[in-house]
């Protein structure tokens, strides 16, 4: 597995998340899912979503290459958090799936309504985004389930999964949206960001069964594309994308690996591998610039550590780093001001050669490797 789902089994310290998925019986979506024709089963998923699909006509708009991009991404997003809410749901019915519930604050009743309920919110989601894509206007192939990784095997790490690559979604769209935007796409706003503010609304029921605040911050954190990007490449089963292969024009970053910090100032240790063997099992375009197969330095004077948090870009200087020979790790340890900066919540770092940056595309720019999604640690609130 990669970066992200490392610094979840990090930040459980559970050995129950392995590299390689678990024993428990995994669930594909169907190779034609979602299915648009389907009428009766949508009526069936808008029942259990507690709301209906836009009935607002006219002549469906032609988008731009680059919004089309974002579309399909996410699109193949909304695929894997459908197959990820629906193997959640069939696992409650699994007592070692089920052996942490305790340490949650939900029963496994609210638990099952709540997971059904976002079930079917992200299947709309999924038809939202095929449509806009597959529509006379735009007239471009769909996005198709590949073999996804359910990559946790018990309730409390499953829910932490979710808050997770819900906080990193949220900042994906944010950057969607404003790349829409630029590229005089506005009609395709309102409804991205309708769905990004319904997953803000679960990521704080997830906090809420964590026993955390409903809201981690008071800005939620910055992302962008390519880290949505290379975070989906962690519940792809390698090898098994080929008919999306060459659709979604996007980078994937390297990762970082680290431990989550706690609400304190200290320093951070991020380990990453200078040669990265996902190149075989890159499941992207082949034509995309989808790796940096190496650092474009070996000076440890020259790296930073950028912490994005909020709305903010702090950068750190690399105080300490070495460079791993072939397979052998490679580290870089930098200084993690979180008292001065008041960094709560969601933390996405990239290491890079340079500082200074006023934008997130700025950041992935320079990067060098990147990204680590990381969590502040606070105490339970109860």
């Amino acid at each position: 597995m990669r970066s992200f789902i490392n610094t979840v089994a990090v930040a459980l310290a559970a050995s129950s998340l392995a590299a390689a998925a678990p024993a428990q019986k995994i669930v594909q979506l169907p190779g034609n899912f979602p299915n648009l024709a389907d009428k009766a089963s949508t009526a069936s998923t808008e029942a259990g979503a507690f709301g209906q699909l836009s009935n607002i006509g006219g002549k469906p708009p032609k988008f731009s290459d680059d919004t089309i991009t974002s579309i399909e991404l996410v699109s193949l997003n909304e695929i894997i958090e459908t197959f990820f809410f629906k193997n959640f749901l069939l696992q409650l019915d699994n007592s070692t799936f089920l052996s942490t519930l305790h340490e949650l604050d939900v029963s496994k009743e609210q638990l099952q309504a709540g997971i059904e309920s976002i079930l079917n919110v992200e299947k709309l989601h999924a038809i939202n985004a095929e449509t806009a894509l597959t529509n006379a206007a735009n007239n471009k192939p769909p996005i198709v389930p590949c073999e996804f990784i359910f990559p946790v095997d018990d309730v409390k790490s499953a829910v932490v999964l979710a808050n997770r690559f819900t906080d990193v979604v949220d900042g994906v769209l944010n950057d969607v949206v404003a790349k829409a935007i630029a590229a005089g796409d506005a009609g395709f706003v309102p409804g991205i960001v309708s769905a990004s503010q319904d997953e803000a609304e679960q990521n704080g029921g997830f906090r809420t069964w964590l026993h955390e605040r409903a809201q981690s911050q008071p800005f939620l954190t910055l992302g962008s594309r390519v880290f949505g990007y290379s975070l989906l490449q962690d519940f792809i089963k390698p090898g098994t994308c080929g008919a999306n292969k060459d659709k979604i024009n996007l980078q994937v970053l390297q990762p970082l690996i680290a431990d989550d910090p706690s609400a304190e100032d200290q320093d951070i240790t991020f380990e990453f591998h200078v040669q990265d063997t996902r190149l075989d099992n890159f499941n992207g375009p082949s034509g995309a610039q989808s790796f940096i197969s190496k650092p474009k330095t070996t000076q440890c004077g020259n790296l930073f550590i950028n912490y994005i948090n909020g709305l903010s870009i702090i950068s750190e200087p690399v105080k300490s780093c070495n460079f791993g020979a072939g397979d052998k790790p490679s580290t870089a340890t930098a200084f993690f001001p979180q008292k001065e900066n008041d960094i709560f919540g969601s933390v996405i770092a990239v290491l890079t050669a340079g500082t200074n940056f006023t934008s997130v595309d700025e950041v992935i720019a320079a990067t060098e490797f990147g990204f680590a999604a990381l969590e502040v640690q606070e105490k339970p609130l109860f």
